[in-house]
């Protein structure tokens, strides 16, 4: 008889399964010839079957869910139903903690998703792409000082608040603590309080600049201030601000200038009381109020004044720098001032020269003789000595500044006892005074003598040429022998 190989059919779906056969001439119970069922466990699953997707080859054409399109599923794990589009799988049924959603840009935030709304803190609440869109995002000021006013230059823009950062604006100066809105204006020089004003509402004072250092100010360059500035006081009372030894408090001096301050110049006699003199000397009187210059003439005459030896024993300093210019220069002369109520106290001296026609001058050629130890207006005796002639004193004490006129009569004290008349009225001094005693006698002869004798005659500066013409001789002598026995002034005499 024919056989033939049967196939089981577990699952009564018609299909056999291939792994499961008999061979007989009958169909056994449960058996078909088919046998192309790929899981005959499971009735759903044969040849005949439609493809469904579930992960198995229901048609048994081997190959499973063909044709079938797979669902994606996208992981939800903050459970918000807004799925991560980062993190998916593919699956037939929906696998636990994935869902059919992938909008959530942030699936570790339950707050974050497509239906949030949008809030201020530098996320995407949203999902939208962009951040705190639609939002007002405060701006924060830096608070360096830490006196809570911020600073406006110096900003953030935060939906929190920054560390070192406050909502306020108005510092002016967010490095210093004591300066702000808040702070009491001071004077510093400095807006302390942020008001666009510098030291307002301080007091203020006027400075003046002490550019010379000398303690008072120039009245024409002032600062206006609360606080000192360098270099300036509160003094205005300097008129020489460069120069430091002229102010208010300086001493004047003889200079031209205004040392003191006091709108005046060279007040208080500092530079001297100057008197002017006239005397004539008897020795080389030439006529017509003249007297010769030949010791000038012959360049004669010291430059240096010659009464510091004995008897004037004068230590002045007095210097003529070139006698070419005071071409008519007679001789030195001494003047002494005497105090008014005691002429045989001395109270200054000065060496002169007397000119050709009596007027005195000095080193310098200008005319009059200063003294520094007067007083203008004080009243004073004057006298005047030469190295020849028998010296005279003022008939009365002269106020000063005045003029002396010695070849008037009336102005030598003892008149024509100590004056003598060289002819007209007009008075010299008497010559033959050679040792300058104050006494006219044989002494000043034998000294004449002694010379005459001993020591060159032509071109000398000798106090025994007695007519000043340079030249020892008779006409010395016969301008002293007239003279001979006068006597001078008890308080002239040495």
């Amino acid at each position: 008889m024919t056989t033939q190989t049967w196939y089981a059919d577990t699952d009564n779906d018609s299909y056999g399964d291939p792994n499961t056969s008999l061979v007989d001439c009958a169909q056994p119970a449960g058996y078909v010839l088919d046998n192309t069922d790929c899981d005959d466990n499971n009735a759903a699953i044969n040849p005949g079957a439609t493809e469904a997707c579930n992960g198995s080859d229901d048609n048994c054409n081997g190959s499973a869910d063909e044709g079938i399109t797979i669902p994606t599923w996208y992981a939800d794990t903050d459970n918000d139903n807004y799925g991560d589009p980062n993190n998916s799988i593919q699956s037939c049924t929906q696998p636990a903690g994935y869902i059919a959603d992938n909008t959530d840009c942030d699936d570790t935030n339950v707050a974050i998703n497509p239906a949030a709304s949008e809030t201020c803190n530098g996320a995407d609440d949203n999902c939208n792409g962009s951040i705190d869109e639609g939002i007002s995002i405060p701006t924060w000021y830096a608070d360096t000082d830490n006196d809570n006013y911020g600073d406006p230059n110096n900003s953030t823009q935060a939906c929190t608040q920054p560390a070192g950062y406050i909502a306020d604006n108005t510092d002016c100066d967010d490095n210093n603590a004591a300066v702000n809105p808040g702070a009491a204006e001071q004077c510093n020089s400095a807006d302390d309080n942020c008001n666009g004003s510098i030291d307002d509402g301080v007091t203020t004072q006027t400075w003046y600049a002490d550019t010379d250092n000398d303690n008072y100010g120039d009245p024409n360059n002032s600062l206006v201030d609360c606080l000192q500035p360098a270099g300036y006081i509160l003094d205005n009372t300097d008129c020489d601000d460069n120069n430091t030894a002229i102010n208010p408090g300086a001493t004047e001096t003889c200079n031209g200038a205004d040392d003191n301050c006091n709108a005046m110049v060279d007040e208080g006699n500092v530079c001297g009381v100057t008197m002017n003199f006239k005397v004539l000397l008897e020795g080389n009187y030439t006529g017509s109020v003249s007297m010769s210059n030949t010791l000038n003439a012959n360049s004669l005459l010291p430059l240096t004044q010659p009464y510091n030896t004995t008897p004037w024993n004068y230590g002045g300093t007095e210097t003529v720098g070139n006698w070419l210019a005071i071409p008519n220069a007679v001789d030195w002369i001494l003047v002494e001032v005497r105090d008014a109520a005691d002429n045989f106290t001395v109270l200054e001296t000065q060496a002169a020269i007397v000119l050709t026609n009596g007027t005195v001058v000095s080193t310098n050629g200008s005319t009059g003789v200063t003294f520094n130890t007067l007083t203008t207006g004080g009243n004073y005796y004057f006298a005047i000595r030469h190295r020849n002639h028998l010296d005279i004193m003022s008939s009365n004490a002269v106020a000063v500044p005045s003029s002396l006129d010695f070849t008037v009569m009336a102005n030598v004290m003892s008149g024509t006892g100590q004056a003598v008349n060289l002819g007209s009225s007009v008075y010299g001094m008497h010559a033959g005074d050679v040792n300058a005693d104050g006494i006219i006698n044989v002494h000043d002869y034998n000294q004449y003598l002694d010379d005459l004798t001993n020591l060159p005659t032509i071109n000398q500066y000798r106090s025994s040429d007695c007519n000043l013409d340079s030249t020892l001789g008779t006409a010395d002598f016969n301008a002293y022998q007239p003279n001979a026995s006068k006597l001078g002034l008890h308080q002239l005499r040495y």
